[in-house]
């Protein structure tokens, strides 16, 4: 009977601390899938930017210079780009997707045909305005992406500020329940102790 009320007293605050650990652990595995998902989407949209940067500059050059060794450049750095937009696509969470990686990879896809049909009266004004619309929607991209990546945050910090609360609530109910049952089982238990 002693230990059956001790247990009873003890069984709300057992239970809020097992409940309060499930919603800190079950937190901080999101935070940690949300902080390196972050990362890498992050990263590889860098690494986007940057890649269409170097073809930018390779087209501009093979426009200039008619060096087919410039042409082989901007068709690894294609092949490339395409590598990282698979990835991306194949990684990101992408809720409500603009159509941002199509549009740059349709985009990419057209100044390579140009540049490798350029004839002798090139389109020249085309291509420099596709390369810029190329510059533009990766810019577009890389907005998105961090758009993404604080929105997850804000959704972990309302995540956190939900479990903040229910572990408050649990402490103002948990004590009080607990106190209640020990001043119900006091007179219990003392009056199995004096027998």
């Amino acid at each position: 009977m002693i230990l059956s009320g001790f247990i009873l007293v003890a069984l709300p605050l057992l239970i809020a601390v097992l409940f309060a650990w499930f919603n800190v652990d079950r937190l901080a595995k999101q935070g940690k899938q949300a902080l390196t998902g972050g990362i890498e989407q992050t990263q590889q949209s860098q690494a986007l930017v940057e890649r269409v940067q170097e073809m930018d500059r390779n087209a501009r050059q093979f426009l200039v210079l008619r060096d087919a060794e410039l042409l082989g450049l901007y068709t690894q750095r294609q092949r490339e780009l395409e590598t990282r937009l698979k990835t991306i696509e194949a990684t990101a969470v992408l809720p409500d997707d603009p159509n941002l990686l199509d549009e740059i990879l349709l985009t990419s896809r057209e100044i390579h045909h140009a540049l490798q049909t350029l004839g002798e009266e090139p389109d020249t004004q085309r291509i420099l305005q596709q390369l810029t619309d190329l510059r533009g929607q990766t810019r577009d991209w890389l907005s998105y992406s961090e758009q993404l990546v604080n929105m997850r945050s804000r959704s972990l910090q309302e995540s956190a500020q939900e479990t903040r609360r229910l572990l408050l609530w649990l402490l103002l109910t948990t004590i009080p329940a607990a106190i209640i049952l020990m001043l119900i089982l006091t007179p219990v238990i003392s009056r199995s102790i004096r027998r």
